[in-house]
């Protein structure tokens, strides 16, 4: 999936179903590197869009220092 079209996508859902979804995601698969990858990347795009709201940037940057943890546990 190129980028212009994910922003296209993501630009037509309400941030409410957007929080929901990312909630669902990071409940359902902590322990799971690659949806910590996946989670960041959904959140950048979203984070682009001009609706974005202080809850998804919040979140976001505590999903990016756990995901610092994960890859500083599996160095040792």
């Amino acid at each position: 999936m190129q980028l212009s079209k994910s922003e296209d996508i993501y630009s037509s859902f309400e941030l409410s179903d957007i929080e929901k979804a990312y909630d669902f995601m990071l409940e359902t698969n902590t322990n799971n590197l690659n949806i910590w990858v996946d989670a960041i990347y959904f959140n950048e795009i979203v984070m682009d869009n001009k609706r974005k709201s202080e809850l998804l940037k919040t979140r976001f940057y505590s999903l990016l220092a756990n995901f610092k943890k994960e890859i500083e546990n599996l160095d040792r």
